[in-house]
C-alpha cells in the first residue's frame, strides 16, 4: 500500500507524463471503439439479420407419417443442453367459419404442442385445451374482423379465443389456426417439430443428440433438416468482418504501446537520480519497478475509462448500438494492459542502472 499511494503521488508531480499517457490510452480506447467497435456492432447486426433467417433452427419432420413422431418429444427434446425451446405440430386440416359452412374460405388448422414460444405473438388470451388461436393472416381469410370465431372442418368443431402474430422461424404460421391440445397428449402423433438452440455452432450437434433423444416408433424415418448453408455463410462472414477488425485492433494496439514506451521512458529518465538515490538508501529493484509501473498504471486507467466514455459515445452515434458489453470491458482491459506492458522496459532501466555512477558528481 506504500508503494501504491508512493506511485500516485509521483504520478501526480509528474503531470506532463502522466497526462501524455492518459492522453495516449484514451486515445488508443476511443480510437479502437471509434473504428473496431463500429465493426463489432456491425458485425453482431449483419449476424442478427442471417439468425432471422433460421440459422438456429432444427426441423424435424414426419414427411411419409409413417415414423410415428410422438408429441412427448417436445419434453425430451427440451432438455437437451443448448435447446432454447421446442414445439411441435400435429397434422393439418382445413377449417372454416362455422357460420358460412362450405361457403367460406378453408384456413389450416394444426394442434400445437409445447409452450408457444417468444415468436408466436399472442393477442388475447391463451387457449385453453380445446380452444384455437387464429393467425392474423387467416382472420381475414375466414370473414370476421376479430379472433373470436367458431370455426369447423372434418372432425373439428373448435372456438378460436384470440389471435397471434408469428415471427420467423415460424412466420408461416401466421396464415394457419393452432388448437390447444387435449390435456393428456403424450401419445399424440407429430408432424413436425421446430428446435431452436441457442448459438448457430451448436446446430449440428444438437441434431445429433435430436436423432438419439426424440420418441419415434421408427426414428430412421425422420427427416432432420438443418440450415448448413446459412450457418456456413454465417462462420465465412462472420469470420471475415471479425478478422478485419482484429488486424485493425492489433495495429492501434502497437502504435500505443510505442507511445505509452516513449513517453514512460521520458519521465523515468528525467526522475533518474530520484531513483537512483533510492537504490543507494536500500529500495530493491522491484520496489522501483512497481513504482514506475504504478506511476504508468494510474495514467493509463484515467485515459482508459475518458477513451471508453468518448469511444462508445461516437459507436453510439456512427452506429445507432452499442457493441457487446464483453467486448467493452475487453477493450478498456486490454488497453490497460497495453500501457502496463509498454511501462516494463522503461521501468527494468531505472531498476537496473548503477545508483553509484547516477550519483556521481563529475
Amino acid at each position: 500500500m506504500a508503494l501504491v499511494s508512493e506511485g500516485a503521488a509521483i504520478a501526480r508531480s509528474q503531470l506532463v507524463a502522466t497526462t501524455v499517457t492518459a492522453l495516449v490510452v484514451a486515445a488508443v480506447c476511443g480510437v479502437i471503439f471509434a473504428t473496431v467497435g463500429q465493426s463489432a456492432a456491425t458485425v453482431a447486426k449483419v449476424l442478427a439479420s442471417i439468425d432471422e433467417a433460421g440459422t438456429r433452427t432444427i426441423v424435424v419432420r414426419d414427411a411419409s407419417d409413417e415414423a410415428g413422431l410422438r408429441a412427448d418429444s417436445v419434453n425430451a427434446l427440451s432438455s437437451i443442453d443448448g435447446v432454447v425451446w421446442v414445439f411441435g405440430l400435429g397434422q393439418a386440416t382445413d377449417v372454416r367459419n362455422a357460420d358460412l359452412g362450405l361457403a367460406g374460405q378453408a384456413v389450416p388448422a394444426r394442434r400445437y404442442y409445447g409452450d408457444l414460444p417468444a415468436e408466436i405473438q399472442v393477442s388475447g388470451r391463451l387457449p385453453r385445451s380445446g380452444e384455437a388461436l387464429i393467425g392474423s393472416e387467416a382472420i381475414g381469410a375466414v370473414g370476421v374482423a376479430s379472433p373470436a370465431v367458431g370455426l369447423v372442418g372434418p372432425g373439428t368443431d373448435v372456438a378460436a379465443v384470440g389471435g397471434f402474430q408469428a415471427q420467423a422461424p415460424l412466420a408461416f404460421l401466421s396464415r394457419s389456426v393452432l388448437i390447444a391440445p387435449r390435456i393428456s397428449a403424450s401419445d399424440d402423433r407429430l408432424r413436425e417439430l421446430y428446435v431452436v438452440v441457442d448459438r448457430a455452432e451448436l446446430v449440428a450437434q444438437v441434431a445429433t443428440a435430436i436423432r438419439l433423444a426424440v420418441h419415434a416408433e421408427a426414428p430412421q424415418r425422420l427427416a432432420i433438416e438443418t440450415p448448413r448453408l446459412l450457418v456456413d455463410l454465417r462462420s465465412a462472414v462472420g469470420g471475415e468482418l471479425i478478422g478485419s477488425a482484429r488486424q485493425l485492433l492489433l495495429i492501434v494496439l502497437a502504435v500505443g504501446l510505442l507511445l505509452v514506451t516513449a513517453t514512460t521512458a521520458g519521465a523515468v529518465s528525467a526522475r533518474r537520480r530520484d531513483f537512483g538515490r533510492r537504490r543507494a538508501l536500500g529500495a530493491t529493484r522491484s520496489a522501483v519497478v512497481l513504482l514506475v509501473l504504478i506511476q504508468t498504471g494510474v495514467a493509463a486507467l484515467i485515459g482508459s475509462v475518458a477513451g471508453t466514455v468518448v469511444g462508445l459515445l461516437a459507436v453510439l452515434r456512427l452506429a445507432g448500438s452499442l457493441p457487446d458489453p464483453a467486448f467493452i470491458l475487453g477493450v478498456s482491459v486490454l488497453a490497460l494492459l497495453m500501457a502496463l506492458a509498454a511501462g516494463v522496459p522503461p521501468a527494468l532501466l531505472a531498476a537496473f542502472r548503477d545508483p553509484v555512477r547516477i550519483l556521481r558528481v563529475p
